[in-house]
């Protein structure tokens, strides 16, 4: 059974795929799944394919290629080195590199290929991308749609969900994907093709593994895919197996490249208003500004805010001039919107042309690079009322479909796309203007990991010295409906400084340890917490209590002697379906005995203490119901005073206050 190539051939990037041992693996070179989509020739002559040719760039520019998608199909050449290419010469050595690469991975010699296109790609630009696999070695037995592999990546994870005996079929299954730009409706026999991929034929055959009723369901998806230098989005429908493009609207010439280049103008007009120089006139300066940009660009996509800094970049009067420029998302999303304002306008289209309404739609998925842009997804939010879907990474899930398809082709059984994704939404207490109980969440619910968010949030009061950072997770916007997971204090803010920001970090990683950041901006001053557990369903306390109530269960204690049983009896009680209650721990007993000295002395919030002895008093009664919000309240109204936060304080001891009037009877 010989193994297929899933390609897609990216503007920015490119990534080749193959189905082994059911698994869908992309092809790594160097520990990187990317490859830039980028030719160059270096000095003495030598062909340079990916992240050389991009580091080449900065001092050759004229000697490099990018974003050759973008031609293709146009009758051009483009200057290399001394010689001339078209574009399906220069892709060619991108698809060549890439077959390449997976023959190094895997040890073995790789014929065929599935490569994606856009789905509004005309024929010509579809028989250029044919012919670009061929001079490159490769039969390309199937071009498809990008939007379809996305999708078909999608349906195979969740039709592997819901099935216990996946095997491969080898049965025709037919697509006819019904764009803009083809028109052909032809159906391709997924178990019998051999021969090359018809530039004309934009149907998929999308054919999956047996499941049960769910895949039978039928569901329509939208895609939103915007890579680095073209943008489409498509509406398909998924039923049985079979992928069918409903309408897609699109434009060439609209991604991730357009993005930077108008945040390069920004830098340089801003650098041209301050030193008079215009960088655009220096192709070594261009190159370095570009690649920074293009990274400040990343850094948005998780940050408020970015940092470029170039050493050296021009001269002026002999005098060395230094790039050095902060970059807030607001100024970034304001330049980019008219671009995304667009894609909207495609998206209104394509649900014209589908005669569908939002409230159609069952579900949306990202596709490419930039999609991880904030403002897309609050745009689609706010247009379809849905939370779009981007577990499967953007930047790999179109090729990882074109293995999918590569595999259904050969009869290789595909198995599930396994995806870590954080199972609830993470973020602090914040106070807003309409409430006290405000939840600003910063690592959204179904985020892949790991992950890595900031945002800028602002002291309440000029002279503030120091704030407190509770962390909670859930879905709804008031906290108290959240459950809590740790807290920490960042002390000793600066009372002189005018900028009142402070960031707020959240880093996950992949098994479930939070680590929550927050720095002063303006003097750098910097504390932390890490929280275990952060993606368990239950909260770490009760997943100890539980262990510890288990032991006791299967007599596992270790020191299960008289004594130990007793000192047990007197921590720990249980309720009558074993969920553990504890009554009040020893370490919170102690911290509320040392805070009744200092405040008796002080003679300060000694109504709240007396609310906080009045909880405990409960809690050590055997409280029944509610024991962790009871608990909880009395941690943070303590922790309230430790920060002589009166107008908290009291708050919480007002909530504390209530909660003990209604649950009194219940012990």
């Amino acid at each position: 059974m010989e193994t297929i190539l899933g390609i897609d051939l990216g503007t920015t990037n490119s990534e080749v795929s193959i189905i082994r041992d059911k698994e869908i693996i992309v092809v790594e070179k160097d520990g990187r799944k990317l490859l830039p989509s980028v030719v160059g020739i270096d000095p003495s002559g030598n062909l340079l394919v990916g992240h050389s040719a991009q580091n080449q760039a900065i001092l050759y520019p004229e000697r490099t290629v990018k974003s050759i998608k973008r031609l293709m199909g146009e009758n051009t050449k483009i200057k290399l080195g001394k010689n001339e290419y078209s574009p399906p010469e220069i892709s060619a050595m991108i698809l060549k590199t890439l077959k390449n690469n997976a023959e190094e991975a895997f040890a073995q010699k790789f014929s065929k290929a599935v490569i994606t296109v856009p789905a509004f790609f005309n024929d010509t630009q579809r028989e250029a991308t044919r012919i670009a696999g061929e001079l490159a070695g490769l039969e390309v037995v199937r071009i498809i749609n990008e939007p379809t592999a996305a999708s078909l990546c999608y349906e195979t994870d969740d039709q592997n969900k819901n099935s216990n005996n996946n095997n491969s079929s080898n049965d025709s299954a037919e697509s006819t994907d019904s764009t803009n730009s083809a028109d052909s409706t032809d159906s391709v026999n997924s178990a019998d093709s051999t021969d090359s991929a018809d530039s004309t034929d934009s149907a998929d055959s999308a054919n999956t593994a047996d499941s049960t009723d769910n895949a039978d369901k039928s569901e329509t998806i939208l895609v939103y895919d915007i890579g680095g230098g073209t943008f489409d989005v498509s509406i398909v429908r998924a039923e049985k197996g079979v992928i069918e493009v409903l309408a897609s609207h699109g434009d060439t010439k609209l991604g991730g490249d357009d993005f930077d280049q108008l945040l390069f103008d920004y830098v340089c007009d801003n650098f041209e208003k301050s030193a008079k120089v215009d960088l655009r006139k220096t192709p070594t300066a261009v190159s370095r500004v570009m690649q920074a940009v293009e990274a400040a660009k990343i850094e948005l996509s998780n940050n408020p805010y970015a940092t470029i800094k170039e050493e050296f970049i021009a001269e002026k009067d002999s005098t060395p001039l230094h790039l050095d420029i902060e970059i807030q998302r607001n100024d970034y999303e304001r330049i980019i919107f008219p671009l995304l304002d667009k894609t909207i306008t495609c998206l209104n289209e394509a649900l014209e042309d589908a005669n569908l309404r939002p409230s159609d739609i069952d579900k949306i998925i990202m596709v490419g690079g930039a999609s991880r842009t904030p403002l897309i997804h609050s745009l689609l939010e706010n247009r379809m009322g849905m939370t779009p879907h981007g577990e499967i990474d953007p930047d790999l899930c179109v090729t990882m479909g074109a293995a999918i398809q590569g595999g259904l082709i050969a009869g290789t059984e595909v198995g599930r796309v396994l995806v870590d994704i954080t199972p609830h939404t993470l973020g602090i207490h914040v106070i807003s203007d309409e409430t006290q109980y405000c939840f600003a969440p910063l690592i959204k619910r179904n985020t892949p990991v790991p992950c890595r968010k900031s945002e800028v949030f602002y002291k309440r009061y000029e002279g503030q010295t120091k704030v407190g950072i509770s962390i909670y997770q859930g879905e709804h916007d008031d906290i108290r409906q959240n459950t809590f997971i740790g807290e920490f204090i960042l002390n000793g803010m600066s009372t002189t400084s005018i900028d009142p920001e402070i960031l707020c970090q959240f880093e996950l990683d992949i098994n479930g340890m939070l680590h929550v950041t927050a720095t002063e901006k303006a003097t750098g001053l910097t504390s932390d917490v890490y929280v275990q557990n952060a993606l368990s369903k239950l909260e770490p306390i009760k997943t100890e209590k539980f262990k510890d109530h288990l032991k006791q269960l299967f007599n596992e204690n270790e020191n299960n002697n008289e004594e130990n049983k007793n000192e047990n009896e007197n921590n720990q009680v249980y309720d009558i379906s074993g969920s553990p209650v504890e009554s009040i721990d020893n370490s919170l007993s102690s911290e509320a005995s040392q805070l009744e000295k200092i405040l008796n002395a002080k003679k300060i919030y000694l109504d709240e203490f007396n609310t906080i002895r009045k909880g405990i008093e409960l809690l050590n009664n055997n409280l029944q119901t509610n024991a962790d919000d009871v608990e909880n309240l009395i941690k943070k109204l303590i922790n309230a005073i430790h920060l002589d936060n009166k107008e908290k304080a009291k708050e919480l001891a007002t909530e504390l206050e209530d909660i003990i009037y209604y649950l009194k009877d219940s012990v």
